[in-house]
């Protein structure tokens, strides 16, 4: 069995006091296409930002746990995400 290409559990964003993104939790298969659905403002662009390492400064992300391919992706380094993302 594969490990998955995303883990994440109890997604956290915030800016400043706000903390706009709590709790998500999701898993991405290998060959599998997830989407984000929901409501205006529910924090479906700044979860998405996030999970490619975009959430931009002044931000804090924070999960429980938060895996990528099996690394550990609130250890990434500005240049780890750069090399997940290409150019």
């Amino acid at each position: 069995m594969t490990s998955p290409l995303l883990d994440v559990r109890e997604l956290r964003v915030g800016f400043g006091p706000a903390e706009v993104v709590r709790g998500v939790s999701l898993s991405v298969e290998p060959g599998e296409c997830v989407a984000i659905v929901g409501e205006s403002g529910s924090g479906k662009s700044v979860t998405a930002r996030a999970l490619l390492g975009l959430a931009g400064p002044g931000s804090a992300v924070r999960a429980a746990s938060f895996r990528v391919a099996g690394r550990d992706a609130l250890a990434f380094t500005p240049a780890d995400w750069r090399r997940l993302r290409g150019g």
